[in-house]
Formats: C-alpha cells, structure tokens, sequence
C-alpha cells in the first residue's frame, strides 16, 4: 500500500472529522439561539444552513444584537470566527471616550482620539488602553468600580473588549470564541454583561459633574500673561 494513499486516507478522515464537529457545533448553537430568542421574544435571524444565526431585539431593556465576528490572526495569513454581543447603552456621554482590551486596541485607536488617559487601579491590566478626547473628564468617569467591572469581563477566557462612549452612542461590545451553543450559559453571560453595562451607564446628573470637573481644572491652569502691561516682563532679547 502507497504511503500517499495512507497520508490522503488519514486526511480525509480528519476533514471529515472535523467539517462533522462544525456543522454538529453549528446546529447545537441554532437551536440554543431559537429558544433563547424565543424564551424572550428577541428576533432570530437564522442565516443560510452554513451561517452562523444573529439575535437582535431588546433583553432586560437593553438594545442586544448577537453574532457571528471575523477576526484576522495576527501574523494575516488567517482569521477566526468569534462569537460578538452588543449592547447599547442608554445614556450618552459628554465627550467622547473608548476603552479596549489588547484584542480591540487596533480598533479604539482608529477613532483618532487624542489623549491616552492613564488611570491607577490594581484590577485594571496595563495592556487596555483608554482613550478620550477630554482626559480630565474620562479619568473621572472611569472609577474604579467601573475599572473593575470592565477588567472582570476582560478577564473571560479568549475574549476582546471594546466599549464605546460617544455623545452620540454608547455602545458595548464582547467577542467570544465560545459559540454559546447552550441556552442556560447564554442567558448567564447576558445576565452579567447587562450587569457590567448597568454600572457603565451615567448616574443622574452625572453628565454635568463631569463637565463641571474639567472646567474646574480648566480654571486651574495658570496662564502666562505676556500682555504689554508697561512693566518688566522678565523676558528680554539681547541688543546688538
């Protein structure tokens, strides 16, 4: 017997082997996503037999949006299939801030924000990032019980963090490499990143606080006044 003909055989069963573990893997996470659509009147969007099925609607009264991301490796010679979740928030923020974990930071950078803000906090990973357009304000809203609330997700086996707030949108956004082909372990993640969400959303009048932080910095801020005022400046040019 031809060695090729044994190296084919024993490739083609593990192709086989392994198209049989995907579609098995995709059927398990249809069928978990129907019924927890179902379970809460969300709308399922099945997808062709191959495709990864899609949730929108709102979930304990937040807008949802479960599905199917692609991201590419680092080397670009592949990419993968996560499982992303979206949620919105429902307050807006004053100025406009993104926090990531390493796997999203590619992507919180292309926003072109200015000011990398640097926050202290035991649980929150040197590898995030944090980006505003007001540093001030973004270093006060980040507390640490938001930090650690953020990092705890961060923390979920294989997963990328990116967290959006705009005065515009505000938006969540987790990806898993766990298809979540089962409906209790669905409805438990939901329930914690709803949770997570919840406290990332601006208490009442929160949103004028924070404003309120930045112009008293603002205030703060010596200015050098070099008006023509008749005095010595200090300042003097050397004569010829």
């Amino acid at each position: 017997m031809s060695i090729w003909f044994v190296l084919w055989v024993i490739i083609s069963v593990a192709l086989l082997y392994f198209s049989g573990w995907t579609y098995l893997i995709l059927y398990r996470q249809k069928k978990a996503w129907k019924a927890f659509s179902a379970k809460h009147k969300l709308r399922y969007i099945p997808g062709k037999f191959t495709d990864a099925p899609q949730i929108k609607g709102v979930y304990s009264g937040y807008e949802v949006h479960i599905f199917s991301s692609e991201h590419q490796s680092p080397d670009v010679r592949g990419s993968r299939k996560l499982t992303a979740i979206e949620i919105d928030l429902k307050s807006k923020a004053p100025v406009n801030m993104v926090a990531a974990s390493s796997g999203m930071v590619s992507m919180a950078e292309a926003m072109g924000l200015p000011s990398t803000v640097m926050v202290e906090h035991d649980s929150w990973a040197d590898e995030n990032l944090i980006q505003s357009d007001n540093a001030d304000i973004a270093q006060a809203y980040f507390t640490p019980a938001r930090l650690t609330a953020l990092q705890k997700v961060i923390a979920i086996k294989n997963s990328m963090v990116i967290f959006v707030f705009r005065p515009q949108i505000g938006l969540f956004r987790i990806d898993l490499s766990d298809p979540l082909d089962n409906e209790e372990k669905e409805e438990r993640l939901l329930k914690n990143l709803i949770k997570v969400v919840e406290q990332l959303e601006l208490d009442d009048g929160e949103s004028s606080k924070l404003k309120s932080v930045s112009a008293k910095k603002a205030k703060a801020t010596p200015v050098l006044d070099v008006s023509d005022s008749g005095g010595d400046s200090g300042l003097s040019l050397e004569e010829d």
